[in-house]
């Protein structure tokens, strides 16, 4: 029981100290006789890798989400989000009672589903499910098994990653995580289509694709909203930034270094021996699932939608 409290250290101590507050939800449904559903909660390390928090075995699904408009859900900033979701409406208007898509969105927090009023706390401007679906991909070899095969499966699996993310950022040099390195790599390229002009004050005034927007590297703030967004510098800030013969790397946010990464994977889950070693807890024991009775060839790959990209 030792080994098993410390999933919940690991979990809430590991995730809190990566310092992005963003988690994920998802699902998928066992192939076997067991039937049954798997709910899983994922973080997003510093790295941009997955970072599973927790999961839960239910018996059934209660409902389906709906599919969101994403030039409105992606949008960064609030004028661009007010004319995505206008644009929604104009192509769907309401009709009598019926609840349209657009009227739909705007019934929801916005803050839960559109980058534009994400706080800046998560650092992230992700909208898709993407790590989720990875994780679904992560546990697949053990998802015809039963329950407690499953769950010792991913014990395993979460303490063999703990331990190898650990060691390999250990031998790593740089300041920053290698993904997001790359990421830098690339909007550096792009910046290089970028005009920034200094007002000799604070500020830069940005042209760029398709826009000008002003930049204040002392409050790292772009009017795209994506640098305050994510800590990571925007291709505008990264024009300015080099147009002052500076650094990119030292306007990155500290979340994205090498040594919130470690605080985050500190953590180790310690070996279990077989289940006839375990002490008896003296609770009750659950009763048996039901067999249910599985028709066709199983499927284990999610079927994709016909307008899913191939490779998001």
């Amino acid at each position: 029981m030792d080994q098993y409290e410390r999933l919940w250290d690991y979990a809430a101590t590991g995730f809190l100290a990566s310092y992005r507050p963003i988690i994920g939800l998802d699902d998928c449904f066992f192939k076997g006789p067991f039937g049954g559903q798997l709910l899983a909660a994922l973080g997003r390390d510093v790295n941009d890798n997955i970072f599973p928090i927790a999961i839960v075995i239910v018996e059934f699904k209660d409902s389906e989400l709906r599919k969101l408009f994403w030039t409105t859900a992606s949008a960064t900033n609030v004028d661009d989000f007010k004319r995505a979701l206008n644009a929604s409406e104009i192509s769907q208007p309401q009709n009598g009672e019926n609840f349209t898509a657009a009227a739909w969105l705007k019934s929801l927090p916005y803050h839960l589903w559109s980058k534009a009023h994400y706080g800046i706390a998560a650092k992230t401007d992700i909208s898709v499910n993407n790590l989720n679906e990875s994780f679904n991909n992560y546990i697949l070899k053990a998802r015809d098994e039963p329950i407690v095969t499953l769950l010792e499966f991913f014990r395993r699996k979460l303490m063999q990653q703990l331990t190898l993310k650990r060691q390999g950022m250990e031998k790593y040099r740089d300041r920053l995580c290698p993904n997001i390195v790359e990421k830098l790599s690339k909007s550096v390229e792009k910046g290089k289509h970028c005009i920034a002009i200094f007002d000799g004050v604070k500020s830069f005034e940005v042209d760029g694709f398709n826009r000008t927007s002003v930049l204040n590297l002392r409050r790292k703030n772009c009017s795209c909203c994506a640098f305050q967004l994510t800590g990571i510098l925007c291709v505008r800030a990264i024009s300015a930034i080099q147009n002052m013969g500076m650094k990119v790397e030292n306007y990155v946010d500290e979340c994205y270094s090498k040594e919130a990464y470690l605080k985050a994977y500190a953590y180790s889950i310690g070996a279990v021996p077989s289940k006839e070693h375990w002490i008896d807890s003296e609770m009750q024991l659950l009763n048996r699932p039901f067999l249910k009775k599985q028709l066709g060839r199983s499927k284990k790959l999610r079927r994709r939608d016909p307008d899913e990209p191939r490779d998001p």
